[in-house]
């Protein structure tokens, strides 16, 4: 607009001077456009022509010190003239005084118009000589290249150029403008060689983003033409990245044939077959294979000792120490974890870095060492989100949402699961959907919504026996046996405990049995099979003490204070009621420090100690409620009553009881209901 005014002006078709605007202007705009550029152009002498002509298929910022190589001029003489041009109104120096900008870019493009396609091919072609001499080392400059040899019909050197600057792009994490310089790349003159491994590196990027359907296509078009050339070593690379396509939609048996096929057509150790064992070793994970993948583990790190690859070498250690963490041998697990971290820190591998801070933040996590693990998962967030990972980031949103859910910050969970829920609705992440409504169940069983946890646990049940993970089948079969349990079904709360123990026993898993023995001693309990419950959480314990785990050490005590106390064993309850004071200090589990206090307030009832139980049990009704778990609540209202009753409190008993019963019935807690109820008639 301002350079149509200023035309119009110099031609004398307006003057406001005398007030002179015509109604209408009859005007042809585009060449009106060529008048405009023709006028700036009639000012200038033949020299700052060349220039302006030179400048504008250098592009819209001209790098002076590349002008001067190609105006073919004395340095003092070429600034003269630039700053003869910006007096003109054609460009103007940058903030910096580094380089010089057209002012307009309708002017820009008017005198490149001008220029003959054949002398334009020429200038773009000597333009990209230049800068290659002078900016070769500077990465920034690629794409620029690139671009010149492009328009000067060099394909070959703008195809090598464009996969340097989406390179570099990658490297800084600009992934929409790594696809951008691979794309072009794509569109030149290339053969199929070429041509294969520009698809594969466009498919990379957008595994990196989560586009894994676009990935998919761009990696089976790869595919095609390694076939049609007989490139068997880029056949097997690219199997094995479609084989990580199938992982993401939770077909983890085809993915393990994909990698199992692209190991079959290489011949020796190399980086790639080391490669490709590494993934077989994280999909034996995830069927719960758990000595399969420490075998394919320790394979990886035979051969990239013996290749002298530190990267391949510390991914070995990390998969081995992941195979650990999830049989339950975190010692070990941490041991190898931490020597793949060691090695990443020193080759600077951030990608790498970011998953070890991950997996050793769940070793933590585990443990029950919350302050821990919330600091790695932070080390990993924020290398993933520098790297704009899309996949990576959903790991973590998870990992902080699931910390943030058993320390009692369930606002800052759900904010965390309500991005991780974003993600894989994104890129299509079948596992990460059965993960999301365990997350959801629990919620919902601590807040005392027993059909909705009910609902969302059955869901992630039918996604993890289609996706076959056996341990998270497991897992499932927990959660489902501890609302049944809640909901006074305990006939389907002990087949769902069966079967998850069964699950994690042929696993190897002791954690996952340490854990499933625990719940089933709690169910037997309540079923008054109290012999067989002991036995069971006696076991559950003694795995507990073995490997070190807070949280089901923390379980088991629990249930031995309250099993200890009815029978009249104080010394036996009083021995694990200093171990849940000992362990509610180390442990920042919301949820499991409220029960402990449950358990120990009503120990001190059986004591007569009337003061200390009536603390402990306000403390956790207080911040239960300020949690807004109210299926929690009215359980510690329940054995409240129950306490009273013991301290000779009728009055005090009936009070807690009633309160908790209405919530129990409007909540569907049969088993508490029917209790309660029973023991109400008896004090009325």
């Amino acid at each position: 607009v301002r350079e149509l005014v200023s035309h119009l002006l110099d031609s004398g078709k307006i003057n406001p001077s005398r007030g002179e605007f015509p109604g209408s202007l009859d005007m042809d705009i585009p060449m009106l456009i060529g008048a405009i550029v023709e006028n700036r152009l009639s000012r200038l002498a033949a020299e700052e022509r060349k220039v302006v002509e030179i400048a504008s298929v250098m592009g819209y910022r001209i790098d002076p010190e590349v002008l001067l190589e190609l105006a073919d001029m004395d340095d003092m003489h070429l600034y003269e003239i630039l700053e003869n041009v910006e007096k003109r109104g054609i460009w103007s120096e940058d903030e910096d005084g580094e380089y010089y900008v057209f002012n307009e870019r309708i002017i820009r493009d008017g005198i490149y118009q001008r220029i003959s396609r054949m002398r334009r091919r020429a200038m773009h072609r000597k333009i990209a000589i230049v800068l290659e001499e002078l900016r070769e080392d500077d990465p920034g400059f690629y794409g620029d290249i690139a671009h010149h040899y492009m328009r000067g019909k060099v394909d070959e050197k703008a195809y090598r150029f464009f996969l340097l600057a989406g390179d570099y792009a990658t490297k800084k994490y600009a992934h929409e403008n790594a696809v951008q310089f691979y794309t072009k790349a794509s569109e030149l003159k290339i053969g199929d060689e070429q041509r294969l491994e520009v698809y594969e590196k466009i498919g990379d990027v957008y595994t990196i983003l989560g586009e894994y359907d676009i990935s998919a296509v761009y990696y089976a078009d790869s595919y095609r033409i390694a076939k049609s050339l007989g490139d068997a070593e880029s056949i097997a690379r690219l199997r094995m990245k479609m084989g990580k396509m199938y992982v993401m939609k939770g077909r983890y048996d085809r993915a393990m044939h994909e990698f199992e096929e692209a190991l079959g057509l290489l011949e020796g150790d190399s980086i790639l077959s080391a490669k490709i064992l590494a993934e077989i070793a994280w999909n034996h994970l995830r069927l719960g294979e758990y000595e399969a993948a420490i075998e394919a583990s320790r394979k990886v790190i035979e051969i990239a000792v013996g290749i002298g690859d530190e990267k391949m070498e510390a991914y070995g250690y990390h998969a081995m120490g992941t195979a650990y963490s999830e049989k339950g041998e975190y010692d070990e697990a941490l041991k190898m974890l931490f020597k793949a971290m060691g090695i990443r820190e020193k080759i600077g591998d951030e990608y790498g870095l970011a998953t070890s801070y991950n997996n050793i933040g769940s070793v933590y996590f585990e443990r029950g060492h919350y302050d821990e693990a919330l600091e790695y998962y932070e080390r990993s967030h924020a290398i993933f989100k520098k790297m704009g990972f899309v996949y990576g980031l959903s790991v973590l949103y998870l990992n902080l949402g699931t910390i943030y859910d058993w320390m009692g910050n369930y606002d800052k969970a759900m904010e965390y699961y309500d991005q991780y829920f974003e993600v894989i609705k994104k890129i299509g992440y079948t596992p990460g959907m059965a993960s999301y409504y365990a997350r959801l169940s629990g919620i919902y069983f601590y807040r005392g919504e027993l059909k909705k946890a009910l609902e969302y646990a059955q869901k992630s049940l039918e996604l993890r026996k289609a996706t076959g993970e056996k341990y998270e089948i497991s897992e499932a079969y927990g959660r489902l046996g501890t609302i049944y349990r809640d909901m006074g079904e305990f006939e389907k709360a002990r087949e769902m405990y069966t079967l998850g123990y069964e699950i994690v026993d042929n696993l190897g898993d002791m954690l996952g049995k340490g854990d499933m023995l625990c719940m089933l001693a709690h169910l037997l309990y309540d079923m008054n099979e109290k012999g067989e419950a002991m036995k069971r959480a006696y076991e559950a314990m003694k795995i507990a003490e073995e490997m070190d785990v807070s949280i089901v050490i923390m379980d088991c005590a629990r249930f031995f204070t309250v099993a200890f106390s009815e029978a009249g064993k104080f010394e036996e309850a009083r021995r694990h009621v200093s171990r849940l004071e000992h362990l509610v200090e180390e442990l920042n589990s919301l949820v499991m420090r409220m029960r402990a206090y449950r358990a120990m307030g009503y120990f001190h009832s059986f004591l007569g100690n009337a003061k200390e139980s009536e603390q402990y049990f306000s403390k956790a009704l207080s911040a239960l409620k300020d949690a807004e778990l109210t299926g929690e609540y009215l359980k510690v209202l329940y054995f409240l009553g129950l306490s009273r009753l013991n301290l000779g409190d009728e009055r005090g008993a009936r009070d807690a009881l009633r309160e908790a019963l209405e919530g129990l019935e409007e909540r569907g807690y049969r088993w508490y209901v029917e209790r309660t109820r029973e023991i109400l008639g008896k004090i009325q």
